[in-house]
């Protein structure tokens, strides 16, 4: 390549490089008048807006936030109400059956009282004594039987071991016809309601005689 085509190349590339250097200043300039721009638009806006937008967040925020409040406050009243009239209807439902508890069983019993009823009118008009016993032997039978079904049962006591948990002694017999601690004889019955005592028999118990040394 000979000199003047080299020189012109140079050249060239000089002129490239300055238009280059000029376009890259020229679009410093853009971009530092647009930084300049903003700045000033910014400058511009009155201090006091951007503390009204917070402002008026906050206050969006709280009506939110009260909106909310009232929501739960209804809640829990309606929860109150409903605990009230809870109470109110187990209140009722305990007095009921408190009042009508034993309705059923005095529906059962109501026989048992229309057969003593007969017993004592046929009792007034008999001749015969063991007509009226077997009678009554009937209604105490059926007597029994209706207040087992309500978890009534009788404490077995002539001839069992006394035992302080079921049976109440209101006397001793020295006897050699019964073992040491055995009842006897049984003056009022006992009772069970389920598993609990209702009421102790009243036996006599048997002790061993006093032998008197000669």
């Amino acid at each position: 390549m000979d000199e003047g085509k080299k020189i012109k190349m140079h050249f060239t590339s000089d002129k490239e490089k300055e238009a280059k250097a000029k376009k890259e200043k020229g679009q410093e300039q853009l971009e530092s008048q647009d930084v300049h721009k903003k700045e000033e638009t910014a400058e511009a806006l009155p201090p006091e807006t951007s503390d009204e937008r917070k402002n008026q967040d906050l206050a969006s925020l709280l009506k939110v936030k009260e909106e909310e409040l009232q929501k739960e406050h209804d809640r829990l009243l309606r929860t109150l109400a409903e605990h009230e009239n809870y109470k109110k209807r187990m209140a009722r439902e305990r007095a009921d059956f408190l009042k009508f508890g034993n309705e059923a069983l005095l529906k059962e019993l109501l026989p048992v009282l229309d057969n003593l009823e007969l017993s004592l009118e046929h009792a007034r008009n008999a001749t015969n004594a063991h007509a009226i016993t077997e009678g009554i032997e009937l209604v105490i039978k059926e007597f029994l039987s209706k207040l087992k079904k309500f978890g009534l049962s009788a404490v077995s006591a002539r001839g069992e071991k006394f035992d302080p948990n079921q049976h109440e002694a209101a006397a001793q017999i020295e006897t050699t016809e019964h073992p040491e601690d055995t009842v006897v004889d049984e003056f009022q019955k006992g009772y069970f309601f389920h598993d609990r005592l209702l009421r102790p028999a009243r036996v006599s118990v048997a002790k061993s005689p006093h032998i008197q040394e000669e």
